[in-house]
Parts: structure tokens; sequence; C-alpha cells
């Protein structure tokens, strides 16, 4: 009983996660009352280190702020100008303001996926930070490298109800990101 740390080594980027994964009479605990939203039941908590997170490699993508900036500006067709903070640590991720992009981020999943407008949207942005991050030479390339970066959209805490039903309330968060 207790926890187990698991070294995970993730080849595809030769970085090292640690998990910490909740034991039970030797067995792994499955049941808990976790709760993350977007998935449908509460579980055991797995906590994960990421370990030296950021890119190692040399260049324009080699930092964890790719650019060197905390924040870049980015021109996206349709869009315009985005403001944007462009991360290269564990899964590179471009994070916006929602409130740029005409959202609350309060949206559930379904709202985004089911918007195939939304879809474009985050593809077309998706793919001018994977050129700025220096993880494609040019947008057209986006195609060949569709899981990363990813696209966050964040908003101040609000009021909100979870995918399972369950309301969630702007006191309990610091942060909202979809």
């Amino acid at each position: 009983d207790g926890v187990a740390t698991v070294r995970i080594w993730q080849a595809n980027i030769g970085k090292t996660i640690v998990a910490h994964v909740p034991m039970t009479d030797g067995q792994v605990q499955e049941t808990g009352d976790f709760e993350l939203d977007g998935v449908t039941f509460p579980a055991a908590e797995v906590q994960l280190e990421f370990l030296d997170p950021a890119d190692d490699a040399e260049g324009e993508g080699g930092a964890m702020f790719p650019t060197g900036q905390l924040i870049d500006q980015l021109e996206i067709p349709g869009l315009g100008t985005i403001a944007a903070t462009l991360i290269n640590a564990g899964i590179p991720t471009i994070f916006v303001n929602a409130r740029d992009l005409g959202y609350t981020g309060t949206e559930l999943q379904e709202a985004i996926n089911g918007d195939p407008r939304a879809l474009t949207m985050f593809e077309t942005l998706r793919a001018h930070g994977a050129v700025r991050m220096g993880l494609i030479a040019k947008v057209e390339d986006a195609a060949t490298r569709q899981h990363t970066p990813k696209v966050a959209f964040v908003a101040p805490p609000a009021d909100y109800t979870a995918s399972s039903g369950k309301p969630v309330h702007a006191a309990e968060l610091d942060l909202l990101v979809r």
C-alpha cells in the first residue's frame, strides 16, 4: 500500500516523466475520488512529474519559450493579430486568451469539436504557431505534425457545468483552460 514511483522514458521527445501511482494490496488503485473535467468518472489520482521538460534542441525551437518571448503576436488569417504564449515543454502548446477568440473559457469539448468553423480556426492558429515555434518550416507542413503543438485558450475563473454534469464554481478555480 502506498505510492509506486514509475519512471517513464518518452522516446519521441527524449524526456523522463515520473508517475506516482497509488497502490493497494500490491495492485494499482483504480478507484478514487479524483475528478478531471472531461473524464466521465472519478478515479485514483496519478501525479506526474516532467523532469527537465524544455526541448534540448539547439536553435529557435530549443527552449521552453522557443522564440525567447513570453508573449508573441501571431498574424492569423481570418483572425488578425493574436497574442500567444508559446511553450515547448512536455507537450508543445500555444496559449491564447479565450476572449480574443470569442470564447468565455467555459465551453465544453462538444462546443468546439461540433463546430467546423472553430476547428478550422484552431487548426489555422496551430499551424501558424508551429511555424513560429520552429516545429515546422511552413504552414502547409502542419498536416504532417497533427498532434503538436496543442492549442489552449485561457480565461479567468467562472461558474460552469462540467461535462459530467457537476457544477463548478469560480471560487474553486484559479483559471479556466480549454
